[in-house]
């Protein structure tokens, strides 16, 4: 799947999963926070944010891959996303 269909496919993320669930553990609840708060700052151009976002590495738990594995996000389709956003964003400007 590409393009936009891709953006909007079960793999990517929707805001709304990024709200706690009854049934999250505190860590799963720090995750789901950690990555909130990136894609906020990231969507508002912080570069620490964008950093994080487009890193690979695994090397430390709240790694951003590790981050998307732990809460079921395709990594790639969650950056692309988050591209179109900014774009989309810079464009009305």
């Amino acid at each position: 799947m590409t393009g936009e269909a891709a953006a909007f496919s079960a793999e990517a993320v929707l805001p709304v999963q990024l709200v706690a669930g009854r049934g999250d553990s505190p860590e799963r609840a720090l995750a789901r926070a950690v990555m909130g708060q990136a894609l906020e700052d990231a969507a508002r151009g912080d570069r620490g944010a964008l950093r994080w976002l487009r890193s690979e590495t695994r090397a430390w738990p709240y790694a951003y891959a590790n981050l998307c594995d732990l809460l079921g996000y395709d990594a790639q389709a969650l950056r692309r996303r988050l591209g179109r956003a900014r774009v989309r964003r810079r464009v009305r400007v």
